[in-house]
This record gives structure tokens, sequence and C-alpha cells, in this order.
């Protein structure tokens, strides 16, 4: 016969063991759909997307406003790229031909620039002299380094989507 705290270790091993199960299952959805994002990308036309560490790149061939390029790599399963690192900004410089919008703003707050993710650049990523808010300036594109822009320019822009690896 089982006592009561025999009993409870034994629903406790078996709440450990379903947590466990779920937890392996998350993972093993979470890569899948990792690998069909990859899977997609390699059956679409993918000459614009790159790979650069553990994300890649999108560099659009087509202009749009700010707003409605966040809204395209949103679409993407994406979002504007963002600038972390001084060899980020080296690669996006380099693979972009052109000005690219990037997903930056001070929208929020005048003069109070920061990501999409709501961290804020670095000041030594800025072209010298920017930003400058010039004419209503309150989106962010990579011209060799970063530049303050109005929002309702057309531009090009670079989409970044992480992978795992």
């Amino acid at each position: 016969m089982i006592n009561s705290q025999e009993k409870k270790n034994k629903d406790d091993l078996l709440q450990n063991i379903q947590n466990v199960e779920e937890n392996i299952n998350a993972k093993i959805v979470e890569q899948m759909n990792n690998l069909r994002s990859l899977w997609q990308l390699g059956s679409q036309n993918n000459s614009s997307w790159k790979r650069f560490g553990s994300k890649l790149y999108y560099f659009s061939q087509t202009s749009e406003p700010w707003e409605k390029a966040r809204e395209q790599c949103v679409a993407m399963g994406a979002t504007l790229a963002m600038v972390k690192t001084d060899e980020q900004m080296a690669f996006l410089a380099n693979e972009s031909t052109s000005k690219h919008w990037l997903g930056l703003s001070d929208i929020g707050t005048e003069g109070t620039w920061k990501w999409l993710d709501g961290s804020i650049p670095d000041k030594r990523l800025w072209v010298p002299g920017e930003p400058n808010n010039e004419g209503e300036e309150d989106c962010g594109e990579i011209h060799g380094r970063l530049n303050d822009i109005p929002c309702d320019l057309l531009r090009p822009w670079v989409c970044e989507k992480s992978i795992a690896i």
C-alpha cells in the first residue's frame, strides 16, 4: 500500500516528467519553425537575403516610406534592421548599394532615438553631426553610418531575422 508521502512524490515526479516532455516538444516545434523559415527562404528568390552571424538580412529592391517598410518586414516575419555593433554596421554598409531604412526613429519622443526593440543607438555609429533633425527628420537610414531623414521619403529597406543554429 502506498502512503500519502509516496503518492505525493509519485505525483510530483509525474508532473516533472510531463513538464520536461512539454519543454522538449516546444523546442522541437521551435526548431521545426526555424527549419521551415530557412526552407522558405531557400525556395524563394533569396538573392536579397544575406547571412551575417546568427541573422539574415533582406535588402529590398523597391522603395517605400519608413512605416510601410516596417510593415513589409513584419509581413516577412522580420523587423527593420537594428545596428548594434561596428561589425554589423560595416556589413550593412558594404552590402547596401544605396541608402536604406533601418529600424531607428525618434517618433515616440523627439530627440530620443531608439531602435525598434527600445534600445538606444551607439553615438559612434552616426554620421558626424547627426542626428540633426533638419526638416522633421524622425526616421533612420544607413548611409555608410546612421543618418536621420524624414519618414515619408521613399527608400529601400533592410529587414533582419534571427535564425537558430
